[in-house]
C-alpha cells in the first residue's frame, strides 16, 4: 500500500526524535514484538538523525527508523505505529517522499482497510 503520512493526533502519545539512549529500548522492544534483531539497522538511522521514537505511559511503546521503503517502525500496538507515521516528525519531514508503504493486511493500520491501497 502506498499512501500520505496519517496527519493523527492521538492523545497520550508523546512523538519525538530518538537519542543514543534509546537504542537499548527500541532493541528491546523489536525482540519483543519480532524476537529478532536489527540493531545495526537502529544504530545506523540515530547516527543519521533519522529515527524516532512514540512514548506511552512514559516508556517507548514504538520507534521508526524513516518512513520509507528500506527502513521499518514497530509498535506495540496499531495507535503506537499510527502515530509514529504523523507529522510533525522529523523522520518523515526529512524524506524526499512524504510516501510511505505498509503491509495490505496490517491489522488496522491502513486507514483504507485491508487489501485496498490509496495513492
Amino acid at each position: 500500500m502506498i499512501g500520505e503520512p496519517l496527519g493523527l493526533t492521538i492523545p497520550g502519545y508523546s512523538v519525538r526524535a530518538a537519542t543514543p539512549d534509546d537504542e537499548a529500548a527500541c532493541d528491546a522492544l523489536l525482540s519483543r514484538v519480532h524476537d529478532h534483531d536489527r540493531s545495526q539497522e537502529v544504530h545506523n538511522a540515530l547516527a543519521r538523525g533519522r529515527a524516532g521514537v512514540v512514548e506511552r505511559f512514559g516508556r517507548i511503546t514504538g520507534y521508526t527508523t524513516g518512513i520509507s521503503y528500506s527502513n521499518h517502525s514497530v509498535a506495540e500496538t496499531n495507535d503506537d505505529l499510527r502515530r509514529s507515521s504523523a507529522p510533525p516528525t522529523p523522520w518523515v519531514d526529512r524524506l524526499s517522499s512524504s510516501r510511505w508503504r505498509t503491509p495490505t493486511c496490517s491489522g488496522g493500520v491502513s486507514p483504507t482497510g485491508c487489501g485496498s491501497s490509496s495513492s
